[in-house]
């Protein structure tokens, strides 16, 4: 019984959390209504381009030229534009809820975000 024990162990909080965080991912369609949401995991400067944020798109949908809302974790907004998408060094014209992908943004320093803000629509 010891061993086959080892294999029913009991899962941690952190498990129970991910796993609650991938169902709700699952059961949220961007078609539902019009909104979008990422958490921003990392800020680059890219000298001639601009201001690139990468993350995973928890919700929605964005295409190029979208207004979003910059949400800074003391609650201050700023609108910002999105003017390029890309995804594993391709270029895209959207992307959608799972998406790992790099934003590039119009109206914003690399100083004036940080991780953990949120990007939505």
């Amino acid at each position: 019984m010891g061993l086959f024990h080892f294999f029913n162990k009991e899962k941690t909080e952190v498990e129970k959390y991910y796993e609650e965080r991938e169902k709700e991912k699952k059961n949220v369609s961007y078609y539902e209504d019009d909104s979008f949401y990422l958490e921003i995991q990392d800020v680059f400067r890219i000298t001639g381009r601009g201001t690139v944020i990468v993350g995973e798109i928890e919700k929605g949908h964005i295409q190029i030229r979208d207004k979003v809302s910059l949400i800074k974790a003391d609650g201050t907004r700023k609108e910002v534009i999105v003017v390029g998408i890309e995804m594993f060094r391709k270029r895209l014209e959207s992307a959608s809820q799972g998406d790992k992908v790099g934003l590039l943004l119009q109206g914003v320093d690399k100083n004036d975000i940080n991780r953990g803000d949120i990007l939505e629509k």
